[in-house]
């Protein structure tokens, strides 16, 4: 074989692998039916195109595409070799602690939806709404220990002082038995 045949053969076989190495590692299918549907969310956070769809945990899928409305955000996501059902709603979630999303889905009980048909979403609090949120609790709570204080503070002047009322009552009561002795006397 000469020399050119195998520098050509050995460029082809190199193009080829670096298509198909392309291809696996952007998980493109042979042959997988994609479904798509459209996801509003009141907001969508950090979600961007290509981020994980799943259903019920496991990957299905991708965010093809962000929209942005006046009121809302709409999400086409890309699912292979599955329908939504009637019912069906997603939320978004953080994968980790960088910030990487993902749009989980769970399946409703209805019928099967027509690709294209438009699902509620919703956002759930990511680890920093929660960890503010904790933040905002403890305020809360140190706001209700210092009224307990305020109180027990208070319910303990009280009781100091019906005490000392009682021993001065009881004194009074002493001189006025004794008064009605010397009265009967």
């Amino acid at each position: 074989m000469k020399r050119e045949t195998k520098v050509g053969l050995t460029i082809v076989f190199l193009v080829s692998l670096l298509v198909f190495g392309y291809l696996w590692v952007k998980e493109y299918r042979i042959r997988v039916r994609k479904h798509e549907y459209y996801i509003s969310f009141p907001e969508v956070g950090w979600v961007k195109k290509g981020d994980l769809v799943t259903i019920l945990g496991v990957p299905k899928g991708r965010v093809e595409k962000v929209v942005l409305y006046p009121d809302s955000v709409v999400v086409k996501v890309s699912l292979d070799e599955i329908y939504l059902t009637e019912g069906s709603h997603a939320y978004i979630e953080s994968q980790g602690l960088i910030g990487q999303m993902r749009i989980s889905i769970i399946l409703g009980k209805g019928d099967t939806l027509k690709e294209g048909s438009l699902i509620r979403g919703v956002k759930r609090k990511d680890l920093g709404e929660l960890i503010s949120s904790v933040g905002d609790l403890v305020d809360s709570l140190l706001t209700v220990v210092d009224r307990v204080n305020s109180l027990s503070i208070t319910v303990e002047n009280f009781t100091n002082s019906l005490n000392n009322n009682l021993v001065v009552f009881r004194r009074e009561l002493t001189d006025f038995k004794d008064f009605l002795k010397d009265l009967l006397a």
